[in-house]
């Protein structure tokens, strides 16, 4: 035999070998499927590089040569979800990211919610809007937000609604506006920790439409990103409400920073500190809480982005030393899937 094939045959092994190394490592963890033991090629290559079972997960009868075979990773429903939303026609062209609380380009940013309530007066609504929060829409009928903007609402003297599709406060219809149905606090809401809500709409969004799309979950927490992107119609650093959206570049910093106060309870896990991208960036500010941080879904590159984070409570927007905690979305994954698709089956 040549040196070359003795090279190759030798790597073939040690590829072999690692990837039977790693199954085994994992294979409590993986999904498997029980299979005889000429049907499972995982369970042959084993037998005949190590000449024992002894390695194998039976999941049958001792006597009887079934074993746990390993498969491959199923899609995540969020990842289903995103390959679907994928084929919608006539998705946005991708803008690049900014720095300095520049206007968005018109409806390039067609997930962005704002989250609005009025009062009541003897069971009848008043006329004016108030632009509260900011939200994420992640299917044709459910809004991202944050726990802290409908915390204490309360039904009987006020009603809620979601403005969709709107890039001027000037675009405001009956027909891009849906009302609350629904409200779901995350169980363990707790001030600044687990600050994450979905608002179930009464109709669902038209996709049809360039305006309204779905934004994507994350499946990973993307620790590796660390520029995002902002966007709401919240107050600019001269205190002043915006009338358009406006979107700005955020960077990560570490956990520490967004101690505000003595008081506040940080978790990496399910949080991420942000602050403006440079000396000459913006911040977010009153009015952006619930709204997204985003960036470009790593699995589709046609403008379907993903939703890493929910902006929760800033210190002082635009000013020197700005920060801004958000919700780590990837942490919750299932628990939002559980709820906006909850007739799907997860073989993952």
């Amino acid at each position: 035999m040549s040196f070359c094939k003795i090279v190759y045959v030798i790597t073939i092994l040690i590829i072999m070998n690692f990837s039977i190394i790693v199954w085994s490592s994992n294979s409590a963890e993986t999904e498997c499927n029980c299979l005889y033991v000429t049907e499972c090629e995982y369970a042959l290559k084993v037998i005949r590089y190590y000449k024992d079972k002894s390695s194998l997960q039976l999941c049958a009868l001792p006597n009887e040569d079934y074993y746990c075979c390993p498969s491959p990773r199923q899609p995540t429903i969020s990842e289903r979800k995103c390959t679907e939303f994928s084929k919608l026609k006539d998705l946005c062209n991708e803008t690049g990211l900014v720095a300095d609380g520049k206007p968005v380009d018109p409806h390039s940013i067609p997930f962005i919610a704002s989250l609005q309530t009025r009062n009541k007066t003897n069971g009848k609504q008043t006329k004016s809007w108030e632009w509260i929060c900011g939200g994420a829409l992640i299917d044709t009928k459910f809004i991202l937000t944050a726990a802290h903007c409908v915390d204490g609402f309360n039904k009987t003297i006020k009603e809620m609604s979601v403005l969709l599709g709107a890039h001027n406060k000037t675009e405001i219809n009956d027909s891009n506006r849906f009302n609350v149905k629904i409200i779901t606090k995350h169980p363990n809401y707790n001030h600044s920790l687990n600050d994450i809500a979905i608002l179930e709409m009464e109709r669902p969004a038209d996709f049809s439409t360039f305006k309204i799309r779905p934004a994507c979950l994350p499946t990973s927490s993307r620790e590796d990103i660390t520029e995002f992107r902002a966007a709401g119609f919240g107050r600019t650093n001269e205190g002043k409400e915006s009338s358009e959206l406006l979107q700005t570049t955020l960077m990560t910093h570490e956990i520490t920073k967004c101690k505000f106060m003595p008081y506040t309870v940080l978790n990496e896990t399910l949080q991420f500190c942000t602050g403006p991208n440079g000396k000459t960036g913006k911040d977010v500010c009153s009015g952006d809480s619930g709204g997204p941080t985003f960036g470009s879904d790593p699995n589709h590159t046609n403008c379907l982005f993903s939703v890493m984070g929910i902006i929760i409570k800033g210190n002082s927007c635009d000013k020197e030393g700005a920060r801004t905690l958000h919700t780590r979305v990837s942490y919750y994954r299932k628990w939002i899937e559980q709820i906006v698709w909850p007739n799907h089956i997860n073989k993952e």
